[in-house]
C-alpha cells in the first residue's frame, strides 16, 4: 500500500510540475513584453524592428494599448529588387517616409489574431492617410480536384502570413510576419489610380480615356463601383501596350458603342471581392460584374494569367492595393474579341501561319468557316525543337506540312474549353483531329494543361483564346513530330528525373539513345538538379500519378537557380565504393552499348515508384547490384515493338520484354490500362508519349518478385521462364484460333 501511495505522490508531483510549466509558458506567451520586444527577439523579424527604431516609434510600440503589427520578415526585405531596397535603406531616420512605412503595417486598438480573421475583411491602418489592409483567409484546395488540403493560410494585402511567425502575442498586441514586402496601399480609388498611378512606370491612361466616355454617355453605375469608398473591387487594367495592339477600326467601333463598352468594362471587374494573385488557386474562377467567371491560371513559374469573356491575358504587374481594392495590370483588353482564328494565328505564331499557306485548300478552309473552329497553334520555339530531327522536312515536304496542320485542327463540333477541365490525367478529354485516326487528348497535370496527339505531348501555353469564329490554344511543341529520343524524353519530365538518373547509372542510356542525330542535352546535366532534389538522401517529394498535386505557390519548378553543378551531384544513393550505383565506378562494366536504328517501347516507372522500391527489402538489395537492377528496367523494355496503348483493343495482350519474359498488358477501358508480370501489377498513369526512337508509357511501380534476388541475370534473360512464356503464348494462340472457327 505504501508503495502504491508513494507512486501516486510521485505522479501527482510530476503533474503539478508540468501544470506549473504550462502556466509559466502561457504567461510568457500572453505577456512576453511588448510588440517591439517580440519583433526584436523573434528570429527573422529584426529588419522591421530596426525600422521601428529608425522611425522613432519605439515608445509607441512599447506603450500600453493594443496593436496588430504585420511585419515583413527579413527574407521579404532581401527579396525586393536592390534599387527599391536601397531607397528604403536610405530614408532618413524619423522621416515622413519611414514613419509612414511602419504605421501602414500597423493596426491600432485592435488585437487581430489569425483565429479572429475573416476572409475579405478590410481594416484601416495607422497610416497618416488611412491606408488600408485587406485580410484574406482560405484553406488551400487541390488545383484540379477542388478538394481541401493543408493548413488554413492568411494574407494581408496579398502577402502571406508566415506559418512560423504568426500570432506572436505580446502584452500590448500581436505580431504577424509577412512573406512579402510591398503591402502599402494607395490612398486613391481604383478609378483614380488609372488616371494617375502612384508608380510612374505604369501606363494605363489609354484605358482610362476609353472608359471615361461613360461620363458622356450616361453609364455611371459601373464606374461608381470603381470610385466608391464603401465598395470592394478587383480591377484588371490593360496597359497602353495592350491598347495599342487593337486595330484602329476595332477600337473606333468600341468607342462608338457604349453598350458594348459597358460589357467590356464589366469583364475587367470582380465586384465585392479583393482577389490577390497569391490568394487565387490555379483555374479558379470568380464572378465578374457580368456574373460570369473570371479565371486565374497559375502554371509553374512566376506568371499568372487571367481569362475573362474568352480573352486570356498575362498579369504583368499585379497586386497593387488601392483604397477600395486591388488593381492588376494586364497585357490584353479583356472581354473584347475582334480577331478571327486566322488573324489570331497570324498575330501569335507567324511560322504556323506560313505553313498554313502551304497546306491543302480544304485544310486552310477549315480555319475560315463561320464558327466552331478549334485549333492548337505551336508557338515559334516549338518549330525550333524540330531542327535536326531525322525525317522531319517541313520546309520541302508538302505532305508532312498538311499532316502537321491537320493534326492541330479539331473536327467540327469537337469544341473544347481547356480552362474548365477539372481533374488530372484521369479526367482527360478526347477530341478528334482532322488527321484521320489521330485523337487529341487534353488534360491537366501539375498546374499545367497539356494536349497530346500524334505521340507528342505539348504544354498549353495560352488556352481558350476566343476568336470571332472559334478558339485558339497556343502550345509549345509541334504535334505529330517527336523531337527527343527516349533518354532525353525521360529527362525532360521533372517527375522522371530520379528514373533518368538510374537508367544512366545502370548503363542503359547509350542503348536507348537515338544516334541518328544529336538530341537536346538533358537540362539537369547542363545546369544541375532542381531545388528539393536531394541526391544524397533519396528524398524528393513528388506525387506524379497521385491525387495530391496542390502546390499553388510561386516557388514552383522550373527555376533557373538550380545551384548545383551536375558533376558534383552525380547520384549515388548508397555512397559505397562497391556494389553501388555510382556511374563512375560500375556502370561501364554493365553498359549495354548502343543500338543502331533500334525502336523501343519503354514502360518508365516514375520517381515515386523508384522511391517506394528503394524502401523495400528487395529494393535495397537489388539496387546494390547494378546488373540485377538493370534487369528490372529491361523487363519494362520492348525492343523492336511499337506498343501504342490507345490503339490496343480492350482485352489482355502479351508481349515479350527485353529479358525474354512474357509481360501482360491489361486494358479494360481507355482510362484503365495496367501492365503485369507474375501477378505483380503496375498502373499506366500516362501513355503513348513519343520519342524519335520509340514510345514511352509512365507507370507507378516497378515489376519485381522475390525470385529476382536469385535468378540468373548474367545472360540477360531467364531461359526457363522464357520457354514457359513461349509455350503459354502458343497454347493461347491455338485456343483463340479454335474459338474463332467455332
Amino acid at each position: 500500500m505504501s508503495a502504491v501511495m508513494s507512486s501516486r505522490r510521485r505522479n501527482l508531483f510530476v503533474i503539478l510540475i508540468i501544470f506549473g510549466d504550462l502556466i509559466c509558458c502561457l504567461g510568457q506567451t500572453s505577456n512576453s513584453g511588448t510588440v517591439l520586444r517580440v519583433l526584436q527577439n523573434k528570429a527573422g523579424l529584426g529588419k522591421f524592428a530596426e525600422m521601428v527604431s529608425r522611425a522613432g516609434l519605439t515608445d509607441l510600440f512599447n506603450s500600453n494599448g493594443q496593436f496588430t503589427v504585420f511585419a515583413p520578415n527579413n527574407t521579404a526585405f532581401i527579396d525586393i529588387p536592390y534599387e527599391k531596397r536601397a531607397i528604403i535603406e536610405n530614408w532618413p531616420d524619423q522621416s515622413v517616409e519611414i514613419r509612414r512605412f511602419v504605421k501602414c503595417h500597423t493596426l491600432i486598438n485592435t488585437m487581430l489574431t489569425t483565429g479572429s480573421m475573416t476572409d475579405n475583411k478590410v481594416y484601416q491602418s495607422m497610416g497618416t492617410n488611412g491606408e488600408r489592409i485587406f485580410i484574406n483567409r482560405r484553406q488551400r484546395t487541390s488545383s484540379f480536384s477542388n478538394t481541401y488540403f493543408g493548413p488554413t493560410v492568411y494574407f494581408a494585402n496579398g502577402a502571406e502570413i508566415s506559418e512560423e511567425q504568426k500570432d506572436l502575442v505580446a502584452g500590448n498586441g500581436v505580431v504577424h510576419g509577412l512573406a512579402r514586402m510591398d503591402i502599402i496601399s494607395s490612398i486613391q480609388m481604383a478609378y483614380g489610380y488609372l488616371a494617375n498611378p502612384d508608380d510612374s512606370n505604369i501606363r494605363t491612361n489609354e484605358f482610362y480615356d476609353l472608359i471615361s466616355r461613360y461620363l458622356q454617355d450616361g453609364y455611371y453605375s459601373t464606374l461608381s463601383i470603381l470610385s466608391n469608398r464603401d465598395k470592394k473591387v478587383t480591377l484588371f487594367v490593360p496597359n497602353n501596350k495592350a491598347m495599342e495592339k487593337i486595330p484602329a477600326s476595332k477600337l473606333s467601333f468600341l468607342q462608338q458603342n457604349p453598350r458594348k463598352l459597358d460589357e467590356v468594362l464589366k469583364a475587367h471587374i470582380i465586384p465585392d471581392r479583393v482577389i490577390f494573385t497569391s490568394y487565387a488557386n490555379h483555374n479558379e474562377g470568380f464572378s465578374s460584374q457580368l456574373r460570369r467567371l473570371v479565371r486565374f491560371r497559375r502554371p509553374y513559374g512566376d506568371k499568372v494569367y487571367v481569362n475573362s469573356e474568352g480573352v486570356d491575358a498575362a498579369i504583368v504587374q499585379g497586386n497593387i492595393t488601392v483604397y477600395n481594392g486591388v488593381v492588376h495590370v494586364v497585357d490584353q483588353l479583356l472581354g473584347y474579341v475582334y480577331s478571327s482564328v486566322r488573324e489570331t494565328i497570324l498575330r501569335d505564331s507567324t511560322q504556323f501561319d506560313q505553313y498554313l499557306n502551304k497546306a491543302q485548300p480544304d485544310t486552310r478552309d477549315a480555319l475560315v468557316q463561320a464558327s466552331g473552329v478549334n485549333v492548337f497553334v505551336p508557338i515559334g520555339e516549338a518549330f525550333t525543337k524540330l531542327q535536326g530531327v531525322p525525317g522531319v522536312n517541313l520546309a520541302g515536304d508538302l505532305a508532312q506540312v498538311d499532316k502537321m496542320i491537320r493534326i492541330h485542327i479539331l473536327k467540327s463540333y469537337q469544341d473544347i474549353e481547356i480552362s474548365a477541365i477539372v481533374g488530372g490525367y484521369e479526367s482527360r478529354q478526347y477530341r478528334q483531329t482532322m488527321y484521320d485516326g489521330f485523337n487529341a487528348t487534353i488534360y491537366n497535370d501539375r498546374n499545367e494543361s497539356w494536349v497530346q496527339a500524334g505521340y507528342v505531348k505539348a504544354r498549353v501555353v495560352r488556352p481558350d483564346l476566343k476568336a470571332t469564329n472559334g478558339k485558339v490554344h497556343l502550345i509549345d511543341s509541334v504535334l505529330g513530330f517527336p523531337y527527343l529520343d527516349l533518354p532525353m524524353l525521360i529527362c525532360d519530365d521533372l517527375w522522371l528525373l530520379r528514373t533518368y538518373d538510374y537508367i544512366r547509372s545502370v548503363g542503359m542510356k547509350n542503348y536507348l539513345t537515338d544516334n541518328r542525330f544529336t538530341a537536346r542535352r538533358c537540362y539537369f546535366e547542363l545546369y544541375g538538379y532542381p531545388p528539393g532534389y536531394d541526391y544524397t538522401s533519396n528524398s524528393y517529394n513528388n506525387n506524379y500519378g497521385n491525387s495530391n498535386y496542390g502546390n499553388t505557390n510561386n516557388n514552383n519548378y522550373p527555376s533557373n537557380n538550380y545551384g548545383n553543378n551536375y558533376q558534383q551531384t552525380t547520384y549515388n544513393p548508397y555512397n559505397q565504393q562497391a556494389n553501388s550505383l555510382n556511374p563512375s565506378s560500375q556502370s561501364s562494366q554493365y553498359d549495354m552499348g548502343s543500338c543502331n536504328g533500334c525502336r523501343f517501347t519503354f514502360f518508365v516507372p516514375n520517381s515515386t515508384a523508384i522511391d517506394y522500391f528503394q524502401r523495400t527489402n528487395i529494393g535495397i538489395k537489388i539496387m546494390r547490384d547494378t546488373q540485377r537492377f538493370q534487369y528490372l528496367f529491361k523487363r519494362l523494355l520492348f525492343e523492336g515493338q511499337n506498343i501504342a496503348l490507345e490503339k490496343l483493343s480492350n482485352t489482355n495482350h502479351n508481349f515479350i520484354a527485353k529479358t525474354g519474359e512474357s509481360i501482360r498488358i491489361l486494358k479494360s477501358m481507355d482510362r484503365d490500362v495496367k501492365i503485369q508480370f507474375a501477378g505483380v501489377t503496375a498502373n499506366v498513369i500516362s501513355m503513348d508519349i513519343g520519342a524519335t526512337n520509340g514510345l514511352m508509357h509512365i507507370i507507378d511501380r516497378l515489376l519485381y518478385v522475390p525470385e529476382d534476388l536469385t535468378r540468373d541475370v548474367s545472360g540477360g534473360a531467364d531461359v526457363r521462364y522464357n520457354l514457359v512464356a513461349l509455350v503459354t503464348m502458343a497454347i493461347f494462340s491455338i485456343f483463340v484460333t479454335r474459338y474463332r472457327r467455332s
